[in-house]
């Protein structure tokens, strides 16, 4: 788990994976600039958002985060089930 968008770019760099699932309101680089940075150089990663909100509400990051490329977003508190069900959509 990374604290930031930019520990997790630079960590995917090392060692790539199929999906990403990331917050939307964090330290340094928060997750919608990630989302788009990491559309330009990954576009056929998946990508899962989330949000509990910050200084809006959940459901707003989330439609960014979709129109910047995100598969799937959470809004949470989310159950596991609920994660569990993107992960089978989106992993083959």
């Amino acid at each position: 788990m990374k604290r930031d968008g930019r520990e997790a770019l630079d960590s995917f760099e090392l060692m790539p994976s199929d999906l990403v699932l990331t917050d939307i309101v964090m330290p340094e680089k928060e997750g919608l600039q990630m989302i788009a940075e990491f559309r330009r150089a990954h576009p056929s990663v998946k990508v899962i958002a989330m949000s509990g909100g910050g200084r809006a509400m959940p459901i707003d990051y989330l439609n960014v985060a979709t129109a910047l490329g995100a598969d799937r977003v959470l809004v949470k508190p989310f159950s596991d089930e609920s994660l569990r069900s993107m992960l089978t959509e989106l992993l083959p």
